[in-house]
């Protein structure tokens, strides 16, 4: 059970540094990785003020100890389900499918689909083999959003697989 007294461990996965903005000021997490998260406690206070004025934990660049991240997540009123990890969303770029693509499609959110954007930016600037439909889908989805469009227009119809590509 949340606990108003209690402080919880909250992560940064990314790479990048996040800040969040609580009564007493400003908190800043350094970047981590999925293997060596930045982890800061945070009173549920802090936690609940942080998520009232911005996104980072509705945009999934902020995550709970998973011991209590499904009861933070109902508490604050935020589906998790909606809600991608980096290596996920490199996963549905790099591995398409119709499921992952519309988890992209999804995010109606311009700063959470920017993940998306720089989760795809790094991969190509390490050379990756990134599908041409997820290039297209990601620069599609982004042209949306800065048109103001929150739920896109965008139709999967297939997703077509080498025929080597037993995934």
């Amino acid at each position: 059970m949340i606990q108003n007294d209690k402080t919880y461990m909250v992560y940064n996965y990314s790479g990048s540094p996040v800040s969040i903005t609580t009564r007493t000021g400003s908190i800043l997490f350094e970047g981590g990785s999925k293997e060596t998260p930045w982890g800061q406690p945070l009173t549920f206070d802090e936690i609940v003020t942080a998520n009232m004025n911005g996104c980072a934990f509705k945009c999934g660049l902020l995550w709970f100890e998973p011991s209590i991240e499904d009861e933070m997540y109902e508490t604050l009123k935020i589906n998790k389900k909606t809600l991608l990890k980096d290596w996920e969303i490199e996963d549905i770029i790099m591995h398409p499918t119709a499921d992952g693509y519309a988890k992209l499609l999804a995010i109606d959110h311009p700063m959470y689909f920017d993940r998306v954007r720089g989760v795809m930016m790094g991969l190509r600037s390490v050379f990756a083999d990134i599908p041409n439909q997820s290039k297209v889908l990601v620069d599609a989805r982004y042209a949306e959003l800065r048109e103001g469009k929150r739920r896109t227009e965008i139709k999967i119809t297939k997703i077509d697989r080498p025929a080597d590509d037993y995934r």
